[in-house]
């Protein structure tokens, strides 16, 4: 039996646009953990300058909520970091509606950083409390995913 190296763990994180330096400081700790992270909404926020830029045209804002669901389908785990009570979002629940109905957690794990404030948070297989948790747990992931025995 020998043990074979596989590719880095990906992970998509879905926030709330207006935690756009949380998201970011998070997805920075996953890249220096060795961890792929397949969301660039952020980028795009800051490109564009808003999360929901209702000027822009049709066809941007839906190439732009196409490629988000496209990255949640390449990651292999989704990490919902759950607002705060009065911090509204939409895509993240979008996002992890989507992560739920291309298998939910049978095929990728879904873990939910925060305080709960939906019933749909109860099938993630992961309910952490903060951010320190769940990149304790990641990281824990992302060594289990990167070795595996060779028989």
């Amino acid at each position: 039996m020998s043990i074979v190296q596989r590719p880095p763990l990906s992970v998509y994180v879905a926030a709330a646009s207006g935690e756009l330096a949380r998201a970011k400081t998070f997805m920075t700790a996953l890249r220096e953990l060795g961890i792929t992270v397949t969301s660039t909404w952020t980028d795009v926020i800051e490109q564009v300058g808003a999360a929901n830029p209702m000027g822009a045209p049709q066809v941007d804002r839906a190439a732009w909520a196409q490629d988000d669901l496209d990255q949640v389908a390449k990651a292999q785990v989704l990490c919902l970091l759950l607002p705060p009570a009065g911090e509204a979002t939409i895509g993240a629940w979008v996002e992890l509606g989507f992560a739920l109905a291309l298998g939910g957690t049978a095929a990728r794990p879904i873990l939910v950083v925060g305080e709960e404030r939906s019933i749909f948070t109860a099938l993630a297989n992961h309910r952490l409390p903060d951010d320190a948790a769940a990149l304790n747990a990641l990281k824990t992931l992302a060594l289990l995913h990167g070795m595996h025995a060779d028989a």
